[in-house]
Formats: C-alpha cells, structure tokens, sequence
C-alpha cells in the first residue's frame, strides 16, 4: 500500500486555497452595508421656533406653512411689557432652535433675557435689523421702561418687507435644503402685499385736499411711508397755537389719530376750530395685518364720498 504524503497533501491544500482567494478578489465584488438608516439622511430639518408675539407668529407661518413648530410668547403688548422672565423661561426658551423677536423697544427686557439664554443651540434673530426707525417726540415711559423709539416700524410697509425678509433668511440658514420653498413662499406674500399697498396710496391720494394733523407719535412711520403731510398736536400747554394754524376752511381740517385718550384731551380742549377726526387703531398682535391697510383704504374713500 501506498504510504499517504502529507507533505505533497499539504501543498495541493495551499494552492487550491491561492487559487481560491485569487478568484475571490478578481470577480466578487462586496456590498458596503450602510448601518445607518438611508431615510436619516433624507430626513427635513424640523425647527421649533419661538416668537415673542403674535405678529411675528403670524408672519412666520407665512414663510414655513406646516413645515416646522411655531410658537409664541404673547398675544398682545400689555403682556409683552409687563413681562418678568424666570429661570423656568429661560431653560424653555433655550431649547427651541429659533428665537425670532421684534426689537426697537418692543421687548425692553429682552437684552437681558438674551443674556440669561443658554448659548448653543438657540439662534437669536432681531427681526429689526436693517430698518429705519423713528424716535418719539419724547421719551415714553411704560411699566418703568423708557421707550425712545418708536416700536411701530412694521406699520410701514416698506419696514414690515425688511422684517419680513430677516425672518425668511433666518429660516434659511437653519433649513437651507428648502431654501427655494421659503424663498416663493415670501414671494408670494410680498406680491400679494404689494398690491394692497398699491391701492392704499391710491386712496390716501384724497388726503391732499386736507390740512393733516395727528395728536400722537404712534402712526408716524405710515405717515412718512404715504407721504402724508402731518402736522403734530402733542402739546397741550401750545393748544392756542394750534388753534391758529387751523384752516379756515373747516371742511378740510382732519385729525387722524391712534390714542383715543391723547385725542380726547385735545379735543376737550381746542375751540373755535372745526375738522374732522379720523381712528386709526394700530393692530393688536392677535390681529391680521391686512385688515390694518384694508381698514385704511375704507376710511381715505370715504373722505371722498363726504367731500
């Protein structure tokens, strides 16, 4: 019997097993498994966003629909001004990706609530930056803060589209892969708002036939954006004066106002003079923006229709 050769056994294993491996990483060519879930990198950027109001609440659903979570801290300017902030609302607020906030006097805490935020996550947006603002005739004080400029820029048109272009491009730089969903989203918007405002300045064209005058700061900033000469009543102690400056021609006196009081106290006193008043009521947080312009264009046609 022939003797097995275990030597001769063991080279044929060996190239047997060269060929093998030869084969193997010629032709097979291996899957990378990918542990990680494809749909994570597919995956929106969901953004939980806080708004000191209403009005910016309001506006940023405009730009991001049902995209992200918006949420706002108040609903009308007393409880914004009467504000006292905690340690609780700090570590709330902390946690949202986006704080969105007014600025110019609107929150006259919120330097000092910005500065008790947890930095790192949150993104702070002064939805002011950029626009023209105007200060009071004099310094106001409200809930022990001294209010010098005059918070109502957003009643502009021209200021309320720095405003809202601020807000769009801070939800871009959080959410960039819909960028362009954003950015026709504020078209939109801005387009639509054009033409209202349009029409405003067709209808505030019969305010020309009238001598202007306004008994408060707070409608300075549509005023200057129609171009509407006005002249201020905000002094109680000049009421003779004011008395003289009147038109003769009664018919095209008008006083427009926003502070039913501040009105009252000039009209309880001014004599010998006629006008006409005009409210304009300047819009709680809560309210649609539109309806402001809307209620504008109403009132500067019915000039038309008593004259």
């Amino acid at each position: 019997m022939k003797k097995f050769d275990m030597k001769k056994f063991t080279f044929v294993l060996i190239g047997i097993n060269i060929i093998f491996f030869i084969f193997i990483s010629t032709y097979y060519k291996p899957k990378v498994v990918n542990s990680v879930d494809s749909t994570v990198e597919q995956r929106d950027v969901y953004l939980n966003i806080i708004t000191t109001n209403k009005f910016i609440y309001n506006s940023a659903k405009q730009i991001v629909k049902d995209k992200h979570n918006v949420s706002y801290m108040f609903n009308n300017r007393n409880d914004s001004m009467n504000f006292k902030f905690s340690n609780d609302s700090l570590d709330n607020v902390s946690k949202y990706d986006l704080l969105l906030y007014m600025g110019t006097s609107t929150e006259p805490w919120i330097n000092e609530f910005i500065d008790g935020l947890k930095k790192g996550k949150v993104g702070i947006v002064n939805l002011s930056r950029g626009t023209k603002t105007l200060n009071y005739t004099k310094p106001q004080n409200i809930n022990g803060y001294e209010i010098k400029i005059n918070p109502y820029y957003w009643l502009s048109p021209d200021e309320y589209k720095i405003f809202l272009y601020n807000l769009k491009s801070a939800i871009q730089d959080k959410d960039p892969k819909n960028r362009e969903f954003y950015e026709q989203n504020y078209k939109e918007v801005t387009d639509e708002f054009d033409k209202i405002t349009n029409d405003l300045k067709d209808a505030s064209s019969d305010l020309q036939d009238y001598r202007v005058y306004t008994t408060d700061d707070d409608l300075d900033y549509i005023i200057k954006y129609l171009g509407i000469n006005a002249t201020k009543i905000t002094d109680l102690t000049k009421i003779q004066d004011y008395e003289k400056d009147f038109n003769k021609d009664s018919n095209k006196n008008l006083i427009i106002y926003s502070d039913e009081e501040k009105f009252r106290a000039f009209k309880n006193r001014l004599s010998g003079v006629t006008y006409s008043d005009m409210e304009i009521k300047i819009p709680e947080y809560s309210d649609k923006y539109k309806d402001f312009f809307y209620n504008l264009i109403s009132k500067f046609k019915g000039l038309e229709e008593k004259s």
